[in-house]
């Protein structure tokens, strides 16, 4: 059995108060805050497990840019540990490290159907880990380093 609670909060917001280029601005932010419990029948070392992939904090904060035939897009997304597989005890169950994250795109309108991009990912160059039982017992640890991509898309 496993008990989820939690609330979500989303505000967007586009600035089109601002004079001229400055009204394409638009910000959007959102909130997740969880807490879970689970019962799991093979463990009675601990009363406090919460449900698999599960974090109890996500939060993201962005700035959108939209005008005339140019966007562009920053956020930043941030996602606390959470339990990605449980063993026997806690020795051997599994997490997922907190995540921080930037990402960023832009784009340019060539003309309907056509467009210009390039897109950043994990652009600050942050680790991905995983630990099993407490956070100093790193299990799994990877660089994955930001990852960028340019191209034209053509829609039909």
């Amino acid at each position: 059995t496993a008990k989820n609670e939690g609330i979500e909060l989303i505000a967007r917001q586009p600035l089109y108060f601002l004079p001229g280029a400055l009204s394409g601005l638009a910000v959007r932010t959102s909130a997740t805050f969880t807490t879970s419990q689970a019962d799991y029948p093979n463990r009675t070392d601990r009363d406090d497990l919460e449900l698999e992939g599960f974090s109890d904090t996500i939060y993201t904060i962005a700035l959108d840019y939209l005008w005339k035939g140019f966007s562009a897009r920053v956020d930043y997304t941030f996602r606390s540990d959470y339990v990605e597989g449980l063993g026997d005890d806690i020795e051997s169950d599994e997490y997922f490290a907190e995540v921080n994250r930037l990402d960023a795109e832009i784009s340019y309108r060539i003309r309907p159907g056509v467009h210009l991009y390039l897109t950043g990912s994990n652009i600050t160059d942050e680790p991905l880990a995983s630990y099993q039982g407490y956070r100093p017992f790193v299990e799994d640890a990877s660089l994955p380093g930001p990852k960028y991509t340019t191209g034209i898309e053509f829609k039909f």
